[in-house]
């Protein structure tokens, strides 16, 4: 969600945290690029289930090392309006480019855009040649001509480009 302009404004995070009816579940994995650290939170107004969950959840402690990872992501303002800033400029720059190979792209505020191709195991193609994507195949709806490219710093966008160009 972070990914999304203003998003401030759609989150209910605020309303979760006053309201015994809602929970929330965000992870840092993505937004903070903390995925090895398993770290996550949960946001709810409700007392009772909160206490629950710590009572009844798992048995080992989250490292103090995610703790301070988590602590650190959190008072350190300026990576998410950096952050965004890159991901809302490659991302322009990457559905600029590759509007202009033959595969549909979808749009996207995420930190990834969906790609179409006519070829079949276009993931392995790009594997081949050293580009790391995600393979859409077995999600309900796409095939193996579907791939997910998550926006990267601009030589690593550019680099896909290139592949794509010499592949397609």
């Amino acid at each position: 969600m972070e990914f999304i302009p203003d998003w401030e404004k759609y989150t209910i995070k605020a309303i979760a945290s006053k309201n015994n009816k809602i929970i929330v579940i965000d992870a840092f994995t993505k937004t903070y690029s903390l995925a090895g650290f398993r770290l996550g939170f949960c946001i709810s107004g409700n007392s009772k289930l909160l206490s629950d969950m710590k009572l009844y959840g798992q048995d080992f402690a989250v490292s103090t090392p995610a703790q301070l990872a988590g602590i650190c992501a959190l008072l350190d303002c300026s990576y998410m309006q950096n952050t965004y800033s890159l991901i809302s400029e490659e991302r322009k720059y990457l559905l600029s480019e590759l509007q202009k190979l033959p595969v549909k792209v979808y749009p996207s505020y995420g930190n990834f855009l969906l790609l179409k191709t006519e070829y079949k195991n276009i993931c392995q193609r790009l594997i081949e040649k050293g580009i790391k994507v995600r393979d859409c195949s077995k999600f309900y709806g796409l095939g193996s001509e579907y791939c997910r490219i998550a926006i990267r710093l601009h030589d690593e966008n550019t680099a896909l480009i290139k592949v794509l160009q010499e592949i397609l």
